[in-house]
């Protein structure tokens, strides 16, 4: 599932020109593989919990999941494209934004992983 989540962005760069714009939605798809692949780790090792409420109840099953970080990310990438059809710096810069607020995350969830798994070492 991780492989196809990760295929999307070489799909949608064989219909843009702009390849600004198309790094843009890759940085969106691969946080959102990354984000799935890590929680759902955190969760399996039962180091952590998922703390967003709204995605809590789809995380205890890993195809609820994959099928909902699936959806999100074609939901933002339907509404990046639909602004790039408008504005190309807005869409850009929202693409940055996204995968910026998305890293931020990962990064807080790398670290509770890696606590968790070093806790569970002793």
């Amino acid at each position: 599932m991780l492989i196809a989540l990760l295929m999307l962005p070489s799909l949608a760069h064989a219909e843009e020109q702009d390849k600004l714009f198309t790094a843009v939605r890759v940085g969106v798809w691969t946080t959102q593989a990354m984000d799935l692949s890590v929680t759902q780790r955190i969760l399996g090792a039962g180091t952590g919990r998922e703390a967003n409420t709204l995605m809590g109840w789809t995380m205890s099953d890993p195809y609820v999941a994959a099928a909902t970080k699936v959806g999100t990310g074609l939901a933002i990438d339907y509404l990046l494209r639909l602004t790039h059809r408008k504005n190309r710096t807005a869409a850009i810069w929202a693409g940055i934004g996204v995968t910026t607020a998305y890293s931020f995350v990962l990064a807080h969830n790398w670290r509770v992983m890696t606590a968790g798994e070093a806790g569970r070492r002793y």
